[in-house]
């Protein structure tokens, strides 16, 4: 599917019962959007990508659609650093023929939920960000506790909640984090590169 997802600014999927899904690429929106923003200051800060997932798909896009730009712009590597708690396949290849064999081989680099070795550099990391954006990010406790999430801090916080579907997430960011309502976006990942908190970093 990488592949088709690289291919322009359309993502198609097919799901189990044959049927298509046609919806827009927001990788390669979020791309454009950070280029501009990346060559207007002197000195780049690099954007901080926490991924609880193994496969590196938003990293391998992202480094897919980068450099496609007339005009030159800082590295992917100056403008993002990408970490995986529990670990990350080495790469993502285009297809995988015999996916046991595949997941044996990179089931060294993983580890399990709850068992990461960069749990402090990460909480570091989190607790001296001025902004932390949280996408697709159900808040379970033992994630919850390798960031360093915390009440005090709750103000600082932007959550995706897709059509405020996750009533308990609702609960965890108000009631427990205290995270603002007017920080709360209930938009697609496309309608946050669009017209949601990925504005900020604009």
């Amino acid at each position: 599917m990488k592949e088709r997802l690289s291919a322009g600014t359309l993502i198609h999927t097919i799901d189990r019962e044959g049927r298509e899904t046609v919806v827009r690429n927001w990788v390669r929106q979020f791309v454009g959007l950070v280029r501009p923003a990346s060559a207007r200051v002197e000195t780049v800060t690099p954007i901080s990508i926490v991924s609880f997932n193994y496969d590196r798909l938003f990293e391998t896009l992202v480094r897919k659609f980068w450099p496609l730009a007339e005009v030159t712009y800082p590295s992917v590597d100056e403008c993002f650093r990408f970490i995986y708690p529990y670990g990350a396949f080495t790469g993502l290849p285009d297809t995988v023929q015999d996916v046991e064999r595949f997941l044996n081989q990179q089931r060294a680099a993983l580890s399990f939920m709850g068992t990461s070795e960069l749990g402090e550099e990460v909480a570091s990391m989190i607790s001296n960000s001025t902004r932390v954006l949280f996408v697709g990010f159900s808040f379970a406790q033992t994630n919850m506790d390798i960031l360093g999430v915390a009440p005090e801090r709750g103000h600082m916080y932007h959550v995706q909640n897709y059509r405020g579907e996750d009533k308990r997430l609702d609960r965890v960011l108000i009631d427990r984090l205290g995270v603002p309502t007017k920080n709360v976006d209930q938009a697609s990942m496309e309608g946050l590169v669009q017209n949601g908190f990925f504005e900020l970093m604009s």
